[in-house]
């Protein structure tokens, strides 16, 4: 990561873990696209935290935004559906309504700050933080 908060990524480029489109190794750093938000909204083009699995790769954005990008079998990547381990997506990934959508603590009502994003070999850990809003109480 960058001090402005981009994002390069280099390496083997399988499972298109290194979210440049393709799954083309990378020998020297390439810059990250981060995309609209699945919701319309736009992400902050600065990453805050990063993390590289396995065969995966997850970062969040300084609003919040939680991505994910790789190999999706046994749902390393967050995106809700058992896959072959030939499935992948090799272009970020907007999970950040999984997190609010599976849980009690929806956006109307809570804000939610992402703390800390870890991807293993086979999992991923995201750690997040639920406030209720001012004008919800």
């Amino acid at each position: 990561m960058t001090d402005d908060g981009g994002l390069f990524l280099c390496g083997k480029g399988e499972y298109g873990r290194l979210g440049l489109g393709d799954e083309k190794s990378q020998l020297e750093p390439c810059k990250v696209t981060i995309p609209i938000a699945s919701d319309g909204v736009e992400a902050a083009q600065s990453v805050r935290l990063a993390s590289a699995g396995g065969s995966h790769t997850l970062f969040a954005t300084s609003n919040h935004r939680i991505f994910s990008v790789g190999r999706l079998d046994c749902g390393r990547c967050g995106l809700g559906a058992m896959c072959l381990a030939a499935d992948r997506v090799c272009t970020p990934q907007d999970i950040t309504e999984r997190f609010t959508s599976s849980s009690n603590y929806h956006s109307d009502r809570y804000d939610m700050k992402v703390l800390q994003v870890s991807a293993g070999g086979s999992h991923s850990a995201v750690l997040v933080q639920f406030s209720e809003k001012e004008d919800a109480l």
